[in-house]
């Protein structure tokens, strides 16, 4: 099966040890997923994870090796991510959905572990792995999780 969607398995620097990026679905907040969205016709893989990265979450990141697949439904198809490993690098250039106070303050807070309000009406927050792994909502995601952590040395 063709790959429709791809995402990333984002990733920091934090104070002692690396901190990984959750997001909810839209309007969804109990469920917790690793950020992905639809391939347009024409754009690589790597170019669909880093525009929905900063879609979805307003995070720059720089895309690495890919770490997995996910089957999945949507939209009553079947469906098929591929996930890469990406090391965010700051909030996105082209984020107008917010104002720059605005944005400073939400990635001051998420620095801080705190749940912030994402782009697209999603929440989003910065974990340590091990919480992540208790966090997500869904197996296959925490074995690309896992998976990624191992390719960074976690």
């Amino acid at each position: 099966m063709k790959p429709t969607h791809a995402g990333a398995v984002v990733y920091r620097q934090g104070n002692k040890q690396l901190l990984f990026l959750l997001i909810t679905p839209r309007g969804r907040y109990k469920q917790w997923l690793l950020p992905k969205g639809r391939v347009d016709r024409g754009e690589k893989l790597q170019e669909t994870a880093r525009r929905e990265i900063a879609e979805e979450t307003g995070q720059d990141i720089v895309v690495g090796k890919k770490v997995g697949k996910q089957r999945f439904r949507w939209r009553r198809k079947d469906a098929l991510c591929v996930y890469f490993v990406g090391e965010a690098t700051g909030a996105a250039k082209k984020d107008v959905r917010r104002s720059d106070r605005k944005r400073a303050r939400e990635v001051s807070a998420a620095k801080k572990g705190r749940v912030v309000r994402a782009p697209e009406s999603r929440k989003a927050v910065w974990v340590p792995l091990d919480q992540a792994l208790q966090m997500v909502s869904y197996d296959p995601l925490r074995r690309i999780l896992s998976k990624a952590a191992k390719k960074l040395g976690k």
